[in-house]
């Protein structure tokens, strides 16, 4: 859902990576924009979703420490499964923007 997001977020903002173009923002600071948005939804979402992984599991052993060494290595596979995620996802987000990168800025401005 978060990349379909910002994937229509680079859609509707086509002329106004146009303009940025035109005044002379290179596609590095284009592509940085949109994948810092990106990257700041993304983290806060993950990290709550490991922090409450965690105090569920903690919660579930009632504090017994043994339990939750035991089931650690299954809970670490949260923020793996978290990093991948996201790294396709920029992947996306930079392929989406390579056919605008592509086009004339001038084509880029006239889009409506």
């Amino acid at each position: 859902m978060l990349n379909n997001t910002v994937a229509g977020r680079i859609k509707s903002d086509m002329r106004q990576i146009g303009l940025l173009r035109a005044v002379g923002a290179s596609k590095r600071v284009v592509l940085r924009s949109y994948m810092n948005q990106f990257t700041g939804i993304f983290a806060i979402g993950s990290t709550l979703s490991i922090v409450l992984v965690l105090a569920a599991n903690y919660a579930l052993f009632n504090g017994d420490i043994n339990y939750v060494r035991a089931y650690l290595p299954m809970v670490l596979v949260a923020p793996a499964y978290c990093a991948l995620v996201m790294l396709l996802c920029l992947l996306s987000v930079k392929v989406k923007l390579r056919p605008i990168f592509k086009q004339s800025v001038v084509d880029n401005i006239r889009i409506l």
